[in-house]
């Protein structure tokens, strides 16, 4: 129990739920717990590519897609939570929620150009010149803070001047399918080294969706939980069962064909188009996981908290330091990570402050 309270974990008596499990704090938390995870990914990818690595590390290979998935669902489900709630909400949106990400997205861009500038890599002109207008990424790892801010315009127009609920809600399914769609037919980059073209990439779409997710169940939520709480044990196992066979099957697919069947002379649309089919459900059912296991026990504490604060400078920032301290990784991968996870909430602290001061903004 001891062990329990010094993390924070708080489990509901038998028979009851956490109240406002989806609040705010509580998903920061959770947000906080994942972040590390996503370093804990990309740490583990960066090793594959350039050392060959597969120790134990290669756990975290596959959970970047649902730590993802679950940010694109809070995101949507806050954005209408808050809709719903704060009156005129959409009255200094743009500063709010646009800004936010933009600031962020920029002293990143620019700390990841200068770096691997210092290291040496070479880049041409022309993909410099527009990865300094953030354009094109050096870091691919930054493709989410993109599509974020272009969802935060989606959801800005269309609310703001779609009045009919139901037309608003059709309007932005639309969208972000159309999104998806056109970003699987875009394929992958075969052309660039190291540059990042926007929408280019599985990693653009297999996931997009969860927002739209979080924002029907925002809007839906009080028979959503009712539904749930008359049969928490059923949902709950549904939703283990259907992680593990999609995930299984996910694999296998992504293994033997998936989205990289794709060549140069050869789009493989259906592949892509399978692949989906079956990864998104999978990323849907573990973001129920975490969901339904959030409304049975709080991970709330101030040290989540904090790092949730920091969850979103954390993933745009940490390809950094995964990069920076590769060579380390030849003597010990314990310091090797130990130190991007140090260097990376210290750089996140770093940006989040100042983030604020160009804003104006409190804490």
């Amino acid at each position: 129990m001891k062990i329990v309270e010094i993390f924070g974990m708080k489990a509901a008596p038998r028979g009851c739920y956490i109240e406002d499990a989806f609040s705010l704090k509580n998903s920061k938390a959770m947000k906080g717990l994942l972040s590390i995870s996503i370093i804990m990914h990309h740490a583990y990818l960066i090793l594959h590519s350039f050392k060959n690595y597969n120790g134990a590390l290669q756990i975290f290979e596959h959970v970047g897609v649902i730590v993802v998935g679950f940010f694109f669902f809070c995101s949507g489900y806050g954005l209408i939570t808050s809709l719903h709630k704060k009156e005129n909400y959409l009255q200094g949106f743009i500063k709010k929620r646009f800004l936010t990400v933009l600031v962020a997205f920029f002293i990143c861009n620019y700390a990841y150009m200068i770096t691997t500038l210092l290291m040496g890599t070479k880049y041409a002109m022309d993909d410099l010149f527009y990865a300094f207008f953030g354009l094109k990424l050096l870091n691919s790892q930054m493709w989410f803070a993109v599509e974020i801010m272009i969802l935060y315009i989606f959801f800005y127009l269309v609310f703001r001047f779609i009045k009919q609920e139901k037309v608003a809600y059709t309007v932005m399914t639309c969208l972000v399918v159309g999104m998806m769609v056109g970003s699987l037919f875009l394929g992958h980059d075969h052309n660039t080294y190291g540059i990042s073209n926007w929408f280019h990439g599985e990693w653009w779409y297999n996931t997009s969706f969860l927002f739209m997710i979080g924002m029907f169940v925002a809007r839906f939520k009080t028979k959503i939980v009712t539904i749930i709480k008359n049969n928490y044990l059923l949902w709950l196992g549904l939703s283990v069962v259907g992680c593990i066979l999609l995930g299984s099957y996910t694999n296998h697919l992504l293994k033997y064909k998936g989205y990289w069947v794709e060549t140069e002379l050869y789009h493989g649309f259906l592949e892509k188009f399978e692949a989906l089919a079956f990864q998104l459900p999978m990323v849907v059912c573990c973001v129920a996981v975490i969901l339904l296991v959030m409304m049975k026990v709080g991970f709330y504490n101030k040290a989540l908290v904090f790092l949730g604060k920091l969850s979103f400078e954390i993933i745009l920032i940490n390809g950094v330091f995964s990069n920076l301290f590769l060579g380390l990784s030849s003597y010990s991968v314990t310091l090797y990570v130990a130190l991007i996870i140090l260097s990376t909430i210290l750089a996140a602290m770093l940006i989040y402050r100042i983030k604020l001061w160009v804003l104006d903004r409190k804490e």
